[in-house]
């Protein structure tokens, strides 16, 4: 695993019971739980084990002078939108406009929700999702995406793909965390350092030195 793992790649650990926790994405967690339709693929063997939670709120692993974390994070994640837009000058706008409407009706997003997992965006489903979603591990599952939402989210940048920030994080963090040398200092000096120094690095050669 030295270059890490594509989603789909963590997903299918997941769903073989080889990995035990890893942040995914409401519709991943719908698939690897097997959906809630009668028609879904089937899931992850012993589904009922699965439990969903917000991102955890990180701390810095340096500590000021009463031993605690010297910084404290917060808990974010990334969001998808899907939006309705209607041309100015579109032929048919009244067209355009009832069919958003209908697919923005009540019933079709609670099953587009039971369906694919993704979130309802209609208040009226929110306030209701624990009556209106009766099984227990879809209702855990809302829980947590909704909370995590309050808690912090926001838009993915928009160059984030095609600047593959994935992998350019995946190579920051195997070069600052894994490769440092046992005993070199954790202060935010020293991280800035070992950061600056993997990124001028050559390929394969992502180590840095021990400051």
């Amino acid at each position: 695993m030295g270059e890490g793992l594509a989603s789909f790649d963590i997903n299918g650990l997941l769903h073989q019971r080889k990995l035990a926790w890893a942040p995914i994405d409401q519709a991943d967690s719908l698939w690897l739980h097997g959906g809630a339709r009668r028609d879904a693929e089937p899931g992850m063997p012993g589904a009922g084990d699965l439990a969903w939670a917000t991102l955890p709120a990180g701390v810095s692993a340096e500590l000021n002078e009463k031993g605690e974390p010297a910084r404290e994070g917060r808990s974010f994640a990334f969001e998808e939108v899907h939006l309705w837009t209607l041309p100015v000058h579109s032929p048919e706008p009244r067209i355009a406009f009832e069919l958003a409407r209908f697919t923005d009706q009540r019933g079709l997003q609670q099953r587009e929700t039971e369906a694919q997992g993704m979130l309802p965006i209609r208040n009226d489903l929110r306030q209701d999702y624990p009556i209106l979603f009766r099984l227990a591990w879809m209702q855990q599952m809302l829980d947590a995406s909704f909370r995590q939402i309050d808690r912090g989210s926001g838009d993915v940048p928009a160059d984030y793909a095609g600047k593959e920030y994935d992998e350019s994080y995946g190579k920051l963090r195997k070069a600052v965390v894994e490769d440092r040398p046992e005993g070199a200092p954790v202060s935010t000096a020293a991280i800035r350092t070992a950061i600056a120094q993997a990124l001028k690095a050559p390929a394969g050669e992502e180590k840095p030195d021990a400051h």
